[in-house]
């Protein structure tokens, strides 16, 4: 009996400590999605038809997606910030609203060299997809962010949200 209640005892402190991030966890994924999306939008700008160049844009857009997932959990893993904590990660995570908008239009742009090489279904598929990870991440950070900063939080969402809605619109 005793064995059950010390295993009962170590399994939730150690779930407990593995599900306890800190805002340094927070902020490093948020540079990374930055850094992420940045290369990818270099990439867009660069594009030439080509396999490799296909391959390039795809993989870079996964990575994204997989940043933004991960950004999530670290947000859902953590506990709700203290006033100082909250400033910090909603400063971070618009911070990676340029970088988003900037990509949506350079994708809107490069959408005829796209097309020609039937890319343009995969781009219309990412955009969708980071529009609804952004969605999943900003549901997050309301929750875990101080009043005051929500109001930044959903804010910012607003505005990336039309920037996503054109260019799933030019991708119709």
């Amino acid at each position: 009996m005793n064995f059950h209640i010390l295993f009962a005892l170590f399994l939730t402190l150690t779930l407990h400590c593995v599900s306890a991030l800190s805002i340094n966890d927070v902020l490093e994924t948020f540079q990374q999605i930055g850094a992420h999306i940045t290369s990818l939008d270099k990439s867009v700008k660069d594009y030439e038809p080509g396999l490799e160049d296909k391959l390039q844009i795809e993989r870079q857009h996964v990575t994204v997606e997989l940043g933004l997932i991960q950004a999530t959990k670290n947000i859902y893993a953590t506990e709700p910030f203290d006033d100082k904590d909250s400033k910090t990660v909603t400063n971070a995570a618009t911070q990676m609203q340029p970088a988003f908008e900037t990509y949506l239009h350079d994708v809107v742009d490069k959408r005829p060299g796209f097309r020609e090489a039937n890319l343009a279904d995969r781009i219309r598929k990412h955009i969708q997809e980071f529009h609804d990870r952004c969605h999943a991440l900003s549901y997050e950070l309301r929750n875990k962010v101080v009043l005051d900063d929500r109001k930044v939080i959903e804010d910012s969402a607003k505005e990336i949200d039309q920037e996503f809605n054109r260019a799933l619109q030019a991708y119709s």
